[in-house]
């Protein structure tokens, strides 16, 4: 007897659809790439603006606005003038939840009349087409539901064959309500999720550490010919913007213990490649300029790879040099006064040009700006 209640109730399991059909068959046609994808498994998910179709209970979870369209010539190898058309729009108010719609065109393409006895008549054109009007609101932070009103419009012909009663076309309207229940995940499945997310970005940022090495690399032998240079301009700059995005993706950890070196980290890297899209540029500016004898990379000790100009401290004994314990700025924040660097005015200019040999005093591979020299060749 429970085994009979049991298929019962699997079978009328069975007949339980978000979508209303009854009385349309072309509804049966499901809109949107993703959709199709996945089976058309969309009754739970519908998190996007296709929910006005599958469940528009699923407008309740969904905040701003949305449109989306789809055009497809349908069974090509039938004809060549059936064309399936859907339109979809949804909007957020604050305070009351989402409103939408969507509107469906089947083209039937074009129809040969005939009457009884098989003699032609005047042809027309076909066509099936539904509207509907969607809303959905959150019931609490786990539930919403939703509602739409559809009205269909089919055209089948413009005349009934003869014995026929009708207009060969009809009108129709049908009402969809949507609940939807999203469970909540468990703290182990939450932090494993998070987890992978975040060592995929730091695999990124591996790659771009890598790619950024490797770019050093090829600076550095092009300085030693008079080759353009404008293809690692083009490729520093991409490696700027990847980092840039990627920046953008670790603020969803800002609560994370050391997020705040990594991006301090991550914000000086960003400007010293622009100081290096900078150089590059100077240097196909200036052709003959030659290179450092600085070969170190990116990753220098301070995790600062730019030339900083001397830190500012509050000189309090006014004895115009910097004591321990005096207050001073960390600009790159690795815990300590760094001082000025001294280099080689090749040129007696009285300024640091790229070409002149320096002291590298904090080990970042790169000259700090405003610092003292020594001009061991004078020009006269």
């Amino acid at each position: 007897m429970k085994s009979k209640y049991i298929l019962l109730l699997g079978c009328a399991i069975t007949q339980l659809w978000a979508v209303g059909e009854a009385g349309a068959i072309f509804l049966l046609i499901a809109p949107g790439a993703g959709p199709a994808g996945t089976g058309e498994a969309q009754v739970a998910k519908a998190d996007d603006v296709y929910a006005s179709y599958y469940n528009p209970a699923g407008l309740g979870f969904l905040k701003g606005k949305e449109a989306a369209g789809m055009h497809v010539q349908w069974l090509p190898n039938l004809a060549s003038d059936l064309f399936y058309e859907f339109l979809a729009y949804r909007h957020y108010i604050d305070g009351l939840g989402s409103v939408g719609g969507h509107i469906i065109f089947l083209n039937l393409g074009e129809q040969i009349g005939m009457d009884e006895n098989a003699n032609p008549t005047t042809n027309w054109s076909s066509f099936m087409a539904a509207a509907a009007g969607s809303f959905g609101t959150n019931l609490s932070e786990t539930s919403s539901i939703g509602f739409n009103f559809k009205v269909f419009r089919q055209k089948l012909s413009d005349q009934p064959v003869a014995g026929e009663e009708g207009t060969g076309s009809s009108t129709d309207f049908g009402f969809d309500i949507g609940y939807l229940k999203k469970f909540k995940q468990s703290s182990s499945s939450l932090k494993s999720k998070k987890k992978k997310k975040l060592n995929s970005l730091f695999n990124q940022l591996s790659e771009i550490y890598d790619r950024q090495n490797k770019l050093n690399d090829e600076i550095s032998a092009i300085f030693e010919t008079d080759s353009n240079v404008y293809e690692f301009v083009e490729e520093q700059i991409y490696l700027r913007e990847d980092l840039e995005k990627l920046r953008t993706k670790f603020i969803s950890y800002q609560n994370m213990t050391n997020f705040s070196k990594i991006d301090t980290i991550i914000k000086f890297t960003l400007t010293d490649m622009e100081e290096i899209i900078n150089r590059l540029n100077d240097r196909n500016n200036i052709p003959n300029i030659e290179p450092s004898k600085s070969t170190k990379k990116v990753n220098d000790i301070d995790q600062h790879a730019i030339c900083n100009p001397a830190e500012l401290y509050t000189d309090s004994n006014k004895n115009g040099n910097y004591d321990a314990g005096e207050p001073f700025t960390d600009t790159n924040q690795n815990g300590i006064w760094d001082q000025e660097e001294p280099f080689i005015d090749r040129n007696s200019n009285g300024s640091y040009d790229v070409a002149e040999n320096f002291i590298d005093i904090n080990n970042n591979g790169l000259l700090d700006l405003e610092e003292p020299f020594t001009d061991h060749v004078s020009v006269h």
